[in-house]
């Protein structure tokens, strides 16, 4: 049994982080101390470009799985978190993103199935799908990858798309990470913490903001106690962004 005092609160840090396309995922994580990128989305280019230079080289480090089969790449993928989860130099465990995280994995499970007969699988338009036996292998490794980076003391941010779910007369009915399976109902309570990145336009220019307050018909909220609704990261370099969250770990 151990004593509460000993418990390291802010070890315990692990971020969905959740927003449409271009809306600065990307460049927020890059903002986390020291991070090791899982650049799945090929999105590490354009939020570097964003910093403009001012992001030293040696304070970051990235795997693209360049070259790798896609039914390897889950493997892959694995193998790199946990040399990652393995290196001091390493504070921030990034994952970008959960959406293609999922195929891989779905890829992996078909890929590794024993036992079905031709006959048995499910093809459509020429793809073999996922059916209801692969389902709870899919949620067991998925949670687990998640579990072994919030247990390893250091941070952990993994980036989603979100998916907009409407009515049949196409009304917003409400949002949520953009994941195959039933884990999607349930993700979120996989972490601590549920931030959203926006973007927009306001008088002409664009500006980009980190949302961190519930919302209606959005899973959103925080542990770290911030009062803000709100923060707005336009124009701001990873360092700035960085100065404005750190107060709170």
């Amino acid at each position: 049994m151990k004593q509460g005092t000993t418990y390291k609160r802010e070890q315990a840090f692990a971020l969905l982080l959740i927003g449409t396309p271009k809306s600065g995922k990307t460049v927020t994580a890059l903002a986390f101390p020291r991070p090791f990128i899982l650049d799945l989305d090929n999105n590490l280019a354009g939020a570097l470009r964003h910093n403009d230079g001012k992001l030293s080289a040696d304070k970051f480090f990235y795997e693209d799985l360049a070259g790798v089969a896609p039914e390897k790449k889950w493997t892959a993928s694995v193998r790199a978190i946990e040399e990652a989860l393995e290196s001091p130099d390493v504070e921030t465990i990034v994952i970008d993103g959960l959406t293609l995280l999922a195929e891989y994995l779905q890829r992996h499970i078909l890929a590794n199935t024993k036992g079905d007969s031709s006959n048995s699988k499910l093809i459509i338009a020429g793809e073999e799908c996922m059916q209801m036996n692969h389902w709870t292998p899919f949620k067991n490794l998925m949670s687990g990858i998640v579990m072994a980076c919030k247990s390893s003391g250091k941070k952990l941010v993994m980036l989603c798309h979100e998916q907009t779910l409407e009515s049949q007369h196409g009304a917003v009915e409400g949002y949520r990470p953009m994941i195959q399976g039933s884990l999607k109902h349930n993700i979120a309570g996989y972490f601590t913490d549920v931030w959203r990145t926006q973007a927009g336009v306001k008088a002409n220019k664009p500006y980009y903001n980190i949302r961190f307050a519930p919302k209606n018909m959005m899973q959103i909220g925080n542990s770290l106690g911030i009062k803000d609704t709100e923060i707005d990261v336009t124009d701001k370099t990873c360092d700035q962004v960085w100065s404005l969250l750190s107060k709170y770990f």
